[in-house]
């Protein structure tokens, strides 16, 4: 049995043949069986349950206390003004194939964001980089170059935390984005190459392609955190399934179908 990790392949990108070895294929929702499908994968194998790594975004919503406690902690950790607004980064996961250097975009994306977030003194950037991004050093230092007082990267912190308590999320192509969507939390995607993203294509984030947007982009969007309320939780129920919090039931219970009843 396989059990689904990731978004899948672009939705205007070709899907490559997929090995075909397994008797089930737990999938999160209608979007990703189709990309199974179209990847040669017998329709009669794969079954929709949602992605258990979300049960405890979905189950928080109900749990207004829980999240204010979650809230007060990050604040606490990073030292934040309780009056300031977190913007969360979560840079391209292409960053950590580049070890030691910057591509071209992703210095531009960096800087740009550098030089705007440390005009405005009621936010906070918390960076928070892929396990495997070995570039830590790196963002501090342009940090520390730029003169940034209202920002901070951090490598192993928890992600789960962060979209709980940050007002906006910034990444490319990252399921972050996903997960942010399901805690009701807008989201931009950084596109300055013009690329294919699911979140841009279905009109689920906004779209940042030039620099001199992202100022008066955030500020509209904390103004006003309910645009495209509509459009993300439409995203979210096209490609996490039910969004019940009972993702994780049903894929313990496909293992039994599997165990018991050959």
């Amino acid at each position: 049995m396989v059990i689904d990790h990731g978004l899948p392949g672009l939705d205007t990108a070709p899907l490559t043949p997929f090995p075909n070895p397994f008797t089930k294929y737990a999938i999160w929702g209608g979007t990703h069986k189709q990309a199974f499908v179209q990847k040669g994968i017998n329709s009669e194998r794969i079954i929709r349950t949602g992605s258990p790594r979300f049960d405890k975004y979905i189950q928080i919503n109900s749990n207004p206390q829980l999240k204010s406690k979650i809230k007060k902690l990050v604040f606490e950790d990073f030292h934040i003004g309780i009056n300031k607004k977190i913007i969360f980064l979560s840079p391209p996961v292409s960053f950590f194939f580049n070890f030691g250097s910057y591509s071209s975009e992703i210095e531009k994306i960096i800087t740009c964001i550098l030089n705007v977030i440390k005009n405005l003194s009621n936010i906070y950037l918390i960076i928070k980089l892929h396990p495997m991004d070995r570039n830590l050093d790196l963002y501090n230092d342009l940090i520390e170059e730029f003169g940034v007082n209202n920002a901070s990267v951090v490598k192993h912190y928890n992600s789960f935390n962060l979209l709980v308590s940050c007002d906006c999320l910034i990444t490319k192509y990252s399921t972050v984005g996903l997960e942010a969507m399901i805690l009701g939390k807008p989201v931009i995607c950084l596109n300055f190459n013009k690329d294919s993203i699911h979140y841009i294509l279905n009109n689920a984030a906004f779209e940042l392609s030039n620099c001199n947007e992202l100022s008066l982009l955030i500020k509209e969007i904390l103004e006003n955190p309910s645009l495209k309320s509509k459009e993300r939780k439409q995203f979210v129920e096209k490609y996490n399934y039910k969004n019940d919090g009972l993702a994780t039931q049903r894929v313990y219970k496909t293992i039994l179908n599997l165990l018991y009843n050959k």
